[in-house]
């Protein structure tokens, strides 16, 4: 019951809730400069898969991504998929007009790194809005906006399972709990 009132909770603040880049000193039209510089040069680039739904009873050894956990990961290798990627996260930030919902949840991550200097992307499509971190630390919030078709096709090919739809995980949270038949 308190996963089923949470769900709602969390579709009406994307159902009503949008904040808009320009207007917030907090959030940004473009990513930072020094991260896109990592990622359009990176030496080594992990596409992960995120399920951001189960905060509430997440195994306690689950692996994590800045909070989210990770269903899988696939280091990108190719020159070409590398591009394609990089090219891709670009693109949906310079597309977008700086509208963000204020919801967060995000299905992709993506770590770069080079030269020993390492940025991550959460990336959530969704509510159209990328956070990136340097480190420990979140170094800016930037719109984005389009479809994950690109990184979907990657963590396919990879055998990487993809994270519930919001419509899975509230089907899933209707579901009667099953015995673990201790």
């Amino acid at each position: 019951m308190k996963r089923r009132a949470f769900l709602f909770v969390l579709l009406s603040l994307i159902a009503t809730t949008v904040v808009r880049s320009r207007d917030n000193p907090h959030y940004a039209t473009s990513l930072p400069t020094k991260a896109v510089a990592v990622l359009e040069e990176a030496e080594q680039m992990t596409l992960f898969s995120l399920d951001p739904w189960t905060f509430q009873e997440r195994p306690a050894d689950a692996p994590l991504f800045h909070g989210q956990v990770i269903l899988g990961e696939v280091v990108i290798s190719k020159p070409e998929q590398c591009r394609q990627v990089s090219d891709e996260l670009k693109r949906a930030v310079n597309a977008s007009d700086g509208t963000m919902h204020m919801c967060f949840v995000p299905r992709h991550g993506l770590r770069v790194t080079r030269v020993g200097v390492t940025y991550d992307f959460v990336i959530c499509y969704e509510c159209g809005r990328v956070d990136t971190w340097l480190g420990e630390k979140r170094v800016e919030a930037t719109g984005l906006t389009g479809k994950p078709d690109v990184f979907n096709a990657i963590l396919r090919a990879a055998n990487i399972p993809l994270p519930p739809t919001l419509e899975e995980a509230m089907k899933q949270a209707r579901e009667p709990k099953k015995p673990t038949g201790r």
